[in-house]
């Protein structure tokens, strides 16, 4: 039989039932390699997905943002964090685990002393959301309060200035999230969601003054399935594909993200608690809330500590003293290691009870090519170690197969 060869940093990507090399990868394919072609794989979508599970930092941490946290956006540079009472901007190279807000860079503004919003009866402000039009930056905060919801729109620079509010036909807004065209998406409650509103936002007039309307209410997107409840968070993936919903189940059993296809409003995932990829551990019974989450590709080294795509805050919430905050990482990357790898998905406590080798969330290598592609997403990249695969591969969905470390052969 044949093999396929791809060198060191190459990829070879299957995509739309076709494959492209990348790189100047080598391939010869025979009966060794068999590539799913046309039908349903050809019809299937590729995202921008980010699942992989990598570690929380800060962990259990106290420190000046992390009373009751509510979520976060960013424009390159710094992150938008809010509190149920307080606004915060913080450089990207600031270590998140110990902040003030008279650290050099970082500013913070509070809803107490914005007498526009408390005169509305606004008390809380939720999960928030950037966007940039023209040369200005907004960041656009959910409120919520005993006069109703709304969002508010602040200036993206160290004043934090305040720039208008608009009351938004919501029983509840927790969240609020922007789409690469500029669309605005919020929940109409936290509880038995199954669409989630959608409004135009009239970006021009924001830019240079203070409108009394500038929201407007689009059809809404239908959810596939109900969303149970405590929904808490939501962010859309930078292509505009994909819809990233965090909840607190204190009614139903899940507590955790799931993910949706922003064309048809299709349930295709959601996170596992305690083991698994796409794993967010999380224990109700002790107080922890999953609160908002945003999509920032760090793994440029800038954030001490923090890489990934995908971060998600979970606080626990401390009914005496203050609260701990966790913020939790992840990427859309499988290891591939045809030596140390893994070949199963037991559970960390079923390795246990059986002696073997324990892996914490199981965030190690997959021991086959074949098998890092089953627990894939679409849109996944999987980093294959140098070495032979006697395997024969049938890419059923769309993948990046990347060599790492030298060159990988594939087959028999």
């Amino acid at each position: 039989m044949t093999k396929m060869a791809i060198a060191n940093g190459a990829g070879c990507t299957h995509k739309n039932g076709l494959r492209r090399i990348l790189l100047g990868a080598l391939l010869v394919v025979g009966q060794a390699l068999s590539l799913a072609v046309g039908g349903s794989v050809a019809a299937q979508q590729s995202y921008e997905t980010y699942y992989r599970y990598l570690n929380d930092y800060p962990s259990d941490c106290e420190t000046g943002w992390t009373e009751h946290p509510q979520g976060a956006t960013h424009d390159r540079d710094n992150w938008y964090i809010t509190q149920e009472k307080a606004l915060w901007r913080i450089p990207v190279q600031h270590d998140l685990k110990s902040v003030s807000s008279s650290d050099p860079g970082v500013s913070e503004i509070l809803l107490d002393h914005l007498p526009v919003l408390t005169k509305a009866r606004f008390n809380h402000f939720g999960d928030p959301a950037y966007y940039e039009y023209g040369d200005q930056g907004f960041v656009v905060v959910p409120l919520e309060g005993d006069g109703g919801q709304g969002i508010a729109v602040f200036r993206a620079d160290a004043s934090l200035s305040f720039v208008t509010y608009e009351p938004l036909p919501q029983a509840h807004a927790a969240w609020c999230a922007v789409d690469p065209q500029g669309y605005l998406y919020s929940a109409p409650d936290y509880d038995f969601v199954t669409g989630i509103s959608k409004y135009h936002v009239d970006w021009e007039t924001l830019r240079y003054g203070k409108p009394a309307k500038w929201l407007k209410p689009e059809s809404s997107l239908a959810l596939s399935g109900p969303v149970i409840d405590g929904l808490q968070g939501g962010e859309i993936s930078p292509d505009g594909k994909l819809l990233y919903l965090s909840m607190f189940g204190y009614l139903s059993f899940f507590s955790g993200i799931r993910v949706y296809d922003m064309s048809t409003g299709k349930l295709i995932g959601e996170s596992s608690n305690g083991s698994g990829i796409f794993n967010f551990e999380i224990h109700t019974g002790r107080f922890e809330v999953a609160e908002g989450l945003t999509i920032w590709d760090l793994d440029d080294g800038r954030a001490p500590h923090i890489s990934g795509q995908l971060h998600v805050f979970m606080f626990y919430d401390d009914k005496i003293g203050d609260d701990n905050a966790y913020l939790k990482h992840y990427d859309g990357t499988i290891d591939v290691d045809g030596i140390a790898g893994i070949d199963d998905m037991r559970t960390v406590r079923e390795r246990t009870l059986i002696k073997e080798p324990t892996h914490q969330f199981l965030n190690v290598p997959f021991k086959t090519i074949g098998f890092a592609q089953s627990n894939a997403w679409n849109g996944a990249q999987i980093n294959m170690k140098a070495g032979s695969y006697p395997e024969k591969l049938t890419l059923s969905k769309p993948v990046k197969l990347v060599a790492k470390g030298g060159t990988v052969i594939i087959g028999k």
